[in-house]
C-alpha cells in the first residue's frame, strides 16, 4: 500500500465554510483566517515526513507558506483599504507562480507541495471573494467562487483530492484559468459597484462550469476503491 502524505482535507474544508457561515459581518473574517491556518497547520503537521523527496521543507514550500499567510493576515487584519488588499493579492498571485517554476527548477516537486499550492490557491479565491462581497456590500452569491472548492473536498471526504488525477495539459489550462479568474477578482476591488457585478457574475459563471465538470466526475467515482489512502501513489506537479 502506498504511504499516505497527506491527511483528507474534507473536515478543514467544513470548518472552514463553518466559519464563512458565522462571519457576520464580513470585514470580522477572523473565524474564517483561523479555519484556514487550522487547516494548513494540520496539513503540514501531517506531512512532515514527506515535504520533499529530501524531507526538507523546501524553498518552493516555503514561498507557499509565505502567500498562505499572507491571505491568513489580511483576513485577519479586517477592514484594510482596497489598495492594500490589491497589492497583497496581487503579490500572492505572482507568487504563485514562482513557487512551482521552483518546485520543478530544483526538483523538489512532490505530492505534498502540489496539494499544499492547491489549498493555498483556494484560500486566495477565498479571501478575494469575501473582500469584494465586503467592499462593495455584494450579495451573498458573490461568496460561491471562493466556496467551491471547499465544496467539491467536502463532497470528495475519503477519496483521492480533485485534480490529482488530471493530465499535465488539463493542469496547464487549469493554472491559466485560476490567474485569469483570480486577476478579474481582485480587479474587481478597485471597480465601481456595477463593474464588480459583472466581473463576478462572469467569474463565478466560469468556474461553476469548471467545477461542474469535477463535480460530475468525483459523483460518478466508486465511493470505496478509492479512498484517500490508496491514493497516494498519484503525483501532481506544485
Amino acid at each position: 500500500m502506498a504511504v499516505q502524505t497527506t491527511q483528507d482535507p474534507a473536515p478543514a474544508a467544513l470548518l472552514t465554510l463553518s466559519a464563512l457561515a458565522v462571519a457576520h459581518p464580513l470585514e470580522l473574517a477572523q473565524p474564517i483566517a483561523l479555519a484556514l491556518f487550522y487547516g494548513f497547520s494540520t496539513q503540514v503537521w501531517h506531512a512532515r515526513k514527506h515535504w520533499t523527496r529530501s524531507r526538507a521543507f523546501g524553498v518552493a514550500n516555503t514561498i507557499t507558506a509565505l502567500r498562505a499567510l499572507a491571505v491568513i493576515g489580511t483576513l485577519f487584519v479586517g477592514n484594510l483599504s482596497p489598495v492594500v488588499l490589491v497589492w497583497v493579492f496581487a503579490l500572492c498571485l505572482l507568487m504563485d507562480g514562482i513557487d512551482g517554476w521552483l518546485a520543478r527548477r530544483l526538483d523538489l516537486d512532490s505530492s505534498f507541495g502540489a496539494e499544499f499550492d492547491c489549498a493555498a490557491d483556494a484560500a486566495l479565491v477565498l479571501a478575494v471573494s469575501v473582500a469584494a462581497t465586503w467592499l462593495h456590500d455584494g450579495p451573498s452569491w458573490w461568496l460561491l467562487p471562493g466556496m467551491l472548492r471547499y465544496l467539491l473536498l467536502v463532497n470528495a471526504a475519503g477519496q483521492a483530492p480533485p485534480g490529482i488525477t488530471q493530465s499535465r495539459s488539463e493542469r496547464l489550462w487549469a493554472r491559466w484559468a485560476y490567474a485569469a479568474a483570480v486577476s478579474a477578482l481582485i480587479a474587481s476591488l478597485l471597480v465601481p459597484t456595477p463593474v464588480a457585478y459583472l466581473l463576478l457574475a462572469a467569474v463565478t459563471a466560469a468556474l461553476l462550469s469548471s467545477f461542474a465538470t469535477d463535480f460530475r466526475h468525483l459523483w460518478r467515482q466508486p465511493t470505496v476503491s478509492t479512498r484517500w489512502r490508496d491514493a497516494r501513489h498519484l503525483d501532481k506537479i506544485a
